[in-house]
């Protein structure tokens, strides 16, 4: 996702727990406000686009192989490769989609709304999320999309 400057965004890599008191403190127009707690120790942060209704962090290794980008926003992902695959994991209002699928470490996102209220106008009582990885498995793109709580 484009990182967009704003005044409340963080210009330089803060600390996981820096960047979600930062996140905390602002959103405030988000019912639940959710954010990953199984990143990695020693991730860092950066915070944009960050405002009372939406925000987007970028989660990075430090070695920067790796990476998340965790928003509250109304994605526009592009379609899969001709490699790539999309699904829609059972019993949610979600989408899944792995860019390449004969790379482990293809990036791949998740499209979802979680039960809730959202200060936008919106057609659906709920509040929009998306997470994006790359350089992680599947199995560990899920675990951090899977920690995600208030």
């Amino acid at each position: 996702m484009a990182q967009v400057a704003s005044p409340s965004s963080s210009a330089s890599p803060l600390t996981v727990a820096a960047a979600a008191s930062l996140i905390k403190a602002t959103v405030t127009g988000a019912n639940p406000l959710l954010l990953p707690t199984a990143n990695p120790p020693g991730w860092a942060a950066v915070v944009s686009n960050l405002s009372p209704t939406y925000f987007d962090v970028k989660y990075t290794s430090p070695d920067g192989g790796k990476s998340v980008d965790f928003a509250l926003v109304v994605p526009n992902p592009p379609p899969p490769g001709p490699n790539g695959s999309q699904s829609a994991p059972p019993g949610s209002h979600s989408l899944y989609q792995v860019d390449d699928t004969t790379l482990a470490t293809s990036q791949r996102f998740l499209v979802w709304n979680e039960p809730g209220t959202w200060s936008e106008p919106s057609v659906v009582a709920a509040v929009p999320y998306f997470i994006s990885t790359t350089g992680l498995t599947d199995a560990e793109s899920w675990a951090i999309a899977n920690s995600s709580s208030k």
